[in-house]
């Protein structure tokens, strides 16, 4: 996983102007080894939570922060995307599955060109049983992701 971006204004931007060049060099090592696996997640802390929110929020920003993801992830070299959203931001079961759905769904659509391989989902959810049942449709959501 490499966590070296942010959400800000439904923008994915780095923290730091030299956070480029080091996606390119993390993403550079895996061509030495064809095993490995580079993951982005977008630090989702407590400002980072509510800009995560906001970009969820309606069908237009959802569509386009998943358009600016595959973009992101395709200059880049990343192989998909970890989801560590927490969605006790008052989104249910259905909003949070619909939304992973719709992230595979587009990432699906990005595999057009020859050659180019399908980008991977992960999801971090929480360990606590409790939060699980509440905020997470795992029965579904298995449908959409490579890994928990």
């Amino acid at each position: 996983m490499y966590p070296a971006v942010k959400l800000q204004n439904n923008q994915i931007e780095t923290y730091e102007e030299n956070d480029k060049k080091l996606n390119e060099q993390v993403t550079y090592l895996k061509g030495r080894n064809k095993d490995w696996k580079v993951m982005l997640t977008i630090d989702t802390g407590e400002v980072g939570s509510v800009e995560f929110a906001k970009a969820l929020s309606s069908q237009s920003s959802r569509g386009h922060f998943m358009r600016q993801l595959v973009s992101f992830l395709r200059k880049f070299n990343f192989d998909g995307f970890d989801i560590m959203f927490r969605p006790s931001g008052g989104y249910d079961k259905q909003k949070v599955t619909s939304f992973i759905q719709e992230i595979r769904d587009e990432f699906s659509r990005d595999v057009g060109a020859p050659g180019r391989s399908s980008l991977q989902l992960s999801i971090a959810i929480p360990v606590h049983k409790e939060t699980i049942r509440r905020e997470y449709d795992l029965k579904e959501i298995q449908k959409y992701a490579f890994y928990f």
